[in-house]
């Protein structure tokens, strides 16, 4: 009997640890929860704490600055749009843009000074010359097209080629010199032997049988 109640009281004993273990496994379990539902708390405080001239973002969390206003770390300051520019509404750069007719420096817009026998281009922010010029220095220089050639649209070269027919030879248009039995080819500008002569030495000749 006494075997049967010593052993009862070390079951008890053990069963009371066991208790006392459980209880301050889940009270530090708790402490940590709540010190994380805290944080967060926190987290979510910080995060939704608006500065002037800001809103909430229509999705997600945080904040945008309203139109006519930039992020400037944790606040929004106003763009200083100078004179002749817009308001882009955009959150990257500067915030503005310049007139048509106007280009960017430093901190304002200056107007484009278009020269002589120019335009401005289809973006506003630059100039181009009119057909039959090109681009010389700050101004529009006339091209010079010489005899048997004609004016080609493009902003390199010389901005003029020679017919179908002639050569470019020293800022003119030469002759093609064409062999016998020979033709000008696609190009325009050299030829071809016809069949079923072949090219040898700069003319058109028979292959040997």
């Amino acid at each position: 009997m006494s075997l049967v109640y010593t052993g009862y009281k070390q079951e008890l004993r053990m069963n009371k640890q066991l208790l006392s273990n459980n209880y301050l496994f889940w009270l530090w379990f708790l402490l940590i929860l709540s010190s994380c539902i805290a944080n967060t708390s926190f987290a979510d405080i910080n995060q939704d704490k608006l500065p002037d001239n800001a809103r909430k973002k229509s999705y997600g969390r945080g904040w945008v600055c309203n139109p006519g206003y930039q992020q400037v770390g944790k606040t929004c300051e106003a763009i200083r749009v100078p004179e002749n520019a817009y308001l882009t509404h955009s959150s990257y750069g500067v915030g503005w843009k310049c007139h048509w007719g106007y280009r960017q420096f430093g901190n304002r817009c200056r107007e484009i000074v278009i020269p002589a026998n120019a335009y401005l281009d289809i973006n506003g922010y630059d100039w181009k010359c009119d057909r039959g010029y090109k681009a010389h220095n700050d101004g529009c220089m006339a091209i010079q097209i010489p005899k048997n050639g004609y004016l080609v649209n493009t902003t390199y070269g010389k901005g003029w080629k020679c017919e179908r027919g002639y050569v470019e030879k020293k800022n003119a248009c030469a002759p093609l010199a064409v062999p016998s039995n020979a033709h000008i080819n696609y190009s325009g500008d050299a030829w071809d032997c016809n069949p079923p002569y072949t090219r040898r030495q700069g003319e058109c000749m028979l292959t040997p049988k």
